[in-house]
């Protein structure tokens, strides 16, 4: 793939925020290159996804010198879990070096804790070890596991409404390593299409993008639809059959 061209019809089209995700987008040599094109072309929000394993100190700098932020997962603040979930024996060790270099060279960083079975009870300790290194609480959040990638082994596909975050709708498009196009990373099997060097506008107008935006959107909109409903009558329930003293009833 020519990720330029790439960069260039999205960016014609009105894109104006990239990720660079995987794999490992760091394994890519030209990366640096490619962030160096959308900076110049205009975007105005990069972001390179990555598990930190590869950050050495000179593509840090070129990190900072373009005003790249960074995402990276986080499994367990202990080690042998960490690799566990991996897979790659060392991972936590250059992961964790890989979170303190960019908090030393204040590199804009979130991290997203993923909860599976061999670590679903370790959220907390995961939150108090990363805000503990200095990450900004408010740029750590939870998500559980999708089946796509190695996820498909651990998590059974029920319907692509449950297995994507339910932002899609708002304008996104995934570009794979094959030039294949989805709606998001999540929906890789909703297939749009196949970028050619210069067709990204008839994909994102298609008739099935429109469709799949339509039913997320609705299917996000009951969701917290049911959400608020669920709220409000547990708050009522609160209210009603709690105590009945003059001055509560009074309030």
């Amino acid at each position: 793939m020519d990720w330029a061209k790439v960069l260039v019809d999205a960016y014609r089209l009105g894109c104006r925020d990239v990720q660079f995700i995987g794999g490992e987008p760091t394994y890519n040599t030209s990366l640096v290159q490619y962030i160096s094109t959308a900076r110049k072309l205009g975007y105005t929000f990069i972001e390179v996804f990555t598990n930190l394993t590869l950050i050495s100190e000179a593509l840090a700098n070129q990190f900072r010198k373009h005003e790249i932020n960074i995402a990276t997962s986080f499994y367990s603040p202990s080690k042998e879990v960490h690799d566990a979930v991996t897979g790659v024996k060392g991972s936590f060790d250059r992961t964790v070096g890989g979170i303190r270099r960019v908090l030393d060279m204040k590199i804009p960083l979130r991290v997203g804790i993923i909860s599976m079975g061999t670590n679903q009870n370790g959220t907390r300790d995961c939150i108090e070890f990363l805000t503990g290194m200095g990450v900004d609480r408010n740029k750590i959040g939870v998500d559980h596991t999708r089946p796509v990638g190695r996820g498909g082994s651990l998590v059974k596909l029920e319907r692509v409404e449950e297995t994507v975050c339910g932002q899609c709708w708002k304008g996104k498009l995934a570009v794979s390593w094959d030039g294949a196009c989805y709606p998001c990373i999540f929906s890789r099997e909703v297939m749009l299409g196949r970028f050619t060097g210069s067709n990204l506008g008839e994909i994102l107008h298609s008739a099935q993008l429109k469709q799949f935006r339509k039913k997320i959107f609705d299917h996000s909109a009951a969701v917290a639809s049911a959400t608020a409903a669920q709220d409000l009558f547990a708050e009522l329930l609160a209210i009603f059959s709690g105590p009945t003293t003059p001055n509560s009833m009074q309030a």
